[in-house]
């Protein structure tokens, strides 16, 4: 049993309302050393928008690829998307400039959206599954997309796009939480629930995985056509 003025262990796991009751009470430096030891899932709880779920992300340390990143790399574009792109994870490229879609994964993706008439800066959100990089610019693995699920679950849910493209087999797993191949994902449209709201999801390749291998261009191309024919609107 705590003594009275014994300290609280930061290891404490704390619900939403204490965490609200801590910043309530404006207790500064002694919160952020709480909010560090925070689960992935406490901070999701946390945030009531965007920015605040970026800022919380920041201090995140839910799993080990906080000891190789150089930031978090959160997520970039329009506010009410009508398409969400999730890659796998972020690039050094995006490790470096702190927001995904950087380099030549961006101008890839760029021309991918404009062949099929989309615009990203008004109509497409740009995330990972996971929003710090791993070292040697390898997968996340099993336990890191796991660690990441509820940040990116409630970006989702507050980005609240039309359709989801999962861009990587971490991505597509992490959403959809099947125990398939990439290439027994693509070529159908997944429903998929997050936070009480259906949504519709298209697999295909990661961006790296198609500027490594250029023939992938094509099939990347034929995914997001069947993007187009995803429904409408989540319904809630």
């Amino acid at each position: 049993m705590n003594t009275l003025g014994a300290p609280v262990s930061l290891d404490t796991e704390f619900t939403g309302e204490q965490i609200q009751a801590f910043q309530a009470m404006e207790l500064g430096p002694v919160f952020e050393l709480i909010r560090k030891r925070a689960s992935t899932a406490q901070l999701a709880l946390q945030a009531v928008d965007l920015s605040e779920l970026a800022l919380a992300v920041t201090s995140c340390q839910g799993c080990g690829l906080c000891e190789s990143r150089k930031q978090t790399v959160f997520g970039k574009g329009a506010l009410q998307a009508d398409w969400m792109l999730i890659a796998n994870a972020p690039s050094a490229e995006d490790d470096f400039d702190g927001e995904p879609a950087s380099g030549d994964i961006g101008k890839l993706l760029n021309a991918v959206l404009a062949s099929v008439g989309m615009q990203h800066e008004q109509q497409v959100y740009f995330t990972t599954a996971v929003k710090c990089m791993p070292a040697a610019q390898r997968l996340p693995s099993v336990s890191e997309w796991r660690a990441c699920q509820p940040i990116l679950q409630r970006q989702i849910a507050q980005v609240n796009p039309r359709a989801l493209l999962l861009m990587g087999e971490s991505a597509a797993h992490s959403v959809l939480g099947l125990d398939q191949s990439l290439d027994e994902m693509r070529g159908k449209i997944h429903e998929v629930e997050i936070a009480g709201a259906q949504y519709s999801a298209v697999v295909t390749y990661s961006p790296d995985q198609v500027l490594s291998k250029p023939m992938l261009k094509a099939r990347v191309w034929r995914d997001v056509m069947l993007m187009r024919a995803a429904p409408g609107e989540p319904t809630r």
